[in-house]
């Protein structure tokens, strides 16, 4: 007996949620108009390049007459995270930091920053080519990481 009133309930609490019209919490339009408008900084060196190219990926083409402006300054250290028993390092652990500004343009104020860490590792055994390919390899996953932090910060402040 208990089982059917349940269901009933189920049924009739399932029929009033499909006549709601459900929205979300915060305007997603107003997140994609900010990530649009946003012009990013030059690339000053290799990791700033990979940093913007992951950036340019995720904001897509922006708008010709932009309201924001993102600049940022990146940093990394590297450490060996493994060592073998003669002394040799087997991995590296590379550690980026990324502070970054968002700029209303039309007053030059900012109205957002923050900063995010992040850290990739890579195999320190095999040829020098092969380590030099993967500490780049790191270094570019590094920055996509910093940069899906950065994205995430910025809609989160578009959200708001």
């Amino acid at each position: 007996m208990w089982l059917s009133d349940r269901r009933i309930f189920l049924a009739l609490s399932g029929a009033l949620l499909v006549g709601c019209e459900l929205q979300p919490a915060h305007q997603m339009q107003s997140v994609d108009q900010i990530l649009s408008s946003i012009t990013l900084e030059t690339p000053r060196d290799r990791r700033s390049f990979y940093f913007r190219n992951a950036l340019e990926e995720r904001l897509g083409s922006s708008d010709p007459a932009p309201r924001y402006g993102l600049s940022y300054q990146l940093s990394t250290a590297a450490s060996r995270s493994a060592i073998a028993p003669d002394g040799r390092s087997l991995r590296q652990q590379v550690e980026g930091t990324v502070t970054f500004m968002l700029r209303d343009l039309t007053n030059n104020a900012v109205v957002y920053t923050q900063n995010r860490r992040a850290f990739v590792g890579y195999s320190t055994n095999g040829s020098s080519a092969a380590i030099q390919t993967a500490a780049r390899d790191a270094e570019r996953r590094l920055m996509q990481q910093l940069s899906d932090e950065v994205i995430r910060d910025l809609m989160f402040y578009g959200a708001e």
